[in-house]
Order: C-alpha cells, then structure tokens, then sequence
C-alpha cells in the first residue's frame, strides 16, 4: 500500500474534530452534511483530506528503512504516524 484513501473515525464532539483536523493539522474540509444513524439519531457525516500541521507531537522525527516517520495525537489522544521527509 502506497496511500491510505480513507479513514472513518468515530468522534464525540463534530466541531472539535473538525477544529483539530482543519485547523490543527491544515486539513481540508470537502464535506459537513447533517444525516442520521441507522436508528434514527443524528450524526453530521464529515469529509476532510491532509496534509497536516502542527501538532502535539509525542517523539522526536526519525528515519527508518521505511522512510522517515514522525508521530503526533489527536484531538482524542490516538497516536498518529506520518511518513515522509522529516
């Protein structure tokens, strides 16, 4: 695998997410649109693409035979690893 198309992520606070990943991390909002759980509850279903941003990150960037690879958290404390140039 070369990329990663997509990601589903399950959040309790829509706003915050989207705080953190467009303000946060530099993301692009594609979508917002309200919608509702199969039960009938509601739910926004939201769309954002990267590249990141600044972040809290949790080790210092390094390189491996991978390439290099830095590692930050969210807005719910989940560890995330980026790779690329560093």
């Amino acid at each position: 695998m070369t990329h990663l198309g997509l990601i589903a992520l399950i959040v309790h606070d829509y706003d915050a997410a989207i705080a953190f990943f467009v303000d946060a991390l530099g993301f692009e909002m594609i979508e917002d649109v309200p919608s509702t759980t199969n039960d009938g509850h509601p739910k926004r279903w939201v769309v954002v693409r990267p590249p990141g941003a600044p972040v809290q990150y949790t080790s210092e960037p390094r390189v491996g035979a991978y390439g290099g690879v830095v590692t930050f958290l969210d807005i719910a404390g989940n560890t995330w690893h980026r790779l690329g140039s560093v």
